[in-house]
């Protein structure tokens, strides 16, 4: 089983306009909502993909059934601690013709007391437990300390592989935790722990400063519609991306890189073939409006194509 755990639930509203003109009236053919969060959008890709997965993590009260009722249909075990309070709303507005988005988000209104918490954490000790990897993917809400994830991932390196996908302002915290692998884009990277990586060379010093100080397994670092670069052991790959003449939305190739990459460790046991799969799953997703709704077939068919170089 593979555990994903999204602390910060959203519903995202997605909104496709041809071409957005401000201080004016638009109009959209569509509107579209579901459930989100990072770790809720990971945990419907790999299921799309054939996994048996499990997503935790706390849910507002005025969302729970819904949320609930979703991810069932998307073949996701859901197992939340219900809280006080709403999901955020999260707004993608896909300009179709400009092929850019706007995305806005609001901080939560979750109100986690301490029955919330312990109840939490009692049920990520026992998922994690029966899990060969735990993802751990998003923001944090208000009323969780700053350093939160350092807490869980502790709690699940004793029997899972684990994961990390964060913010910027978390990382530099969560990582002393020691997850097994950490994935972060450049920019994360960059603004976590204020530092400019201009060129090759600094990338690489940095990224195996990091292997090395926090015990980790790997270091995989994505660069947008440049790719991905892996840092494992003393080796160090660059994947390119494929380039795309028809994407729609970008929106949400990062959860889906996840989700492709989870699959791989836990298919293949190569976190190398992991991140070419991971590729893959990202260029599906391109293919769609909103986060993770391509399908397996999709995927799979581009993991030919993706290069895998040295770095």
């Amino acid at each position: 089983m593979i555990l994903t755990v999204n602390l910060n639930s959203t519903t995202d509203i997605v909104i496709p306009i041809s071409d957005l003109k401000l201080s004016s009236v638009s109009r959209t053919p569509w509107i579209a909502a579901y459930p989100g969060g990072k770790a809720t959008n990971v945990a419907r890709a790999l299921a799309s993909l054939g996994a048996d997965v499990t997503t935790t993590g706390f849910c507002g009260v005025n969302d729970f059934e819904s949320m609930k009722k979703f991810l069932n249909s998307c073949n996701v075990h859901s197992d939340f601690v219900k809280v006080k309070g709403a999901n955020r709303p999260c707004i993608i507005i896909t300009e179709t013709m400009a092929k850019r988005e706007t995305i806005i988000n609001s901080e939560s209104s979750f109100k986690i007391n301490n029955s919330a918490l312990f109840t939490f954490l009692k049920k990520l000790k026992n998922l994690s437990s029966k899990s060969k990897i735990t993802i751990f993917s998003g923001s944090l809400p208000l009323s969780l300390p700053f350093n939160f994830y350092y807490r869980a991932i502790n709690i699940c390196n004793k029997n899972s592989l684990t994961i990390l996908d964060t913010s910027a302002k978390y990382l530099k915290h969560s990582i002393k935790a020691g997850p097994s692998i950490i994935k972060q884009n450049l920019d994360e990277i960059e603004s976590g722990f204020n530092i400019k990586l201009n060129t090759k060379s600094a990338i690489k010093k940095f990224s195996f400063n990091l292997l090395k100080k926090h015990n980790l397994k790997a270091v995989i670092i994505t660069l947008h519609e440049k790719g991905a670069i892996l840092f494992e052991n003393d080796t160090s790959f660059y994947f390119p991306a494929l380039k795309m003449e028809n994407a729609i939305s970008p929106v949400g190739c990062g959860d889906a890189f996840t989700a492709g990459l989870a699959f791989g460790i836990e298919s293949w046991k190569n976190i190398k073939e992991a991140v070419k799969f991971g590729i893959a799953c990202a260029t599906a997703n391109l293919q769609h409006f909103g986060s993770c709704f391509f399908t397996a077939a999709e995927a799979r068919s581009y993991i030919k194509k993706i290069k895998i170089l040295n770095y």
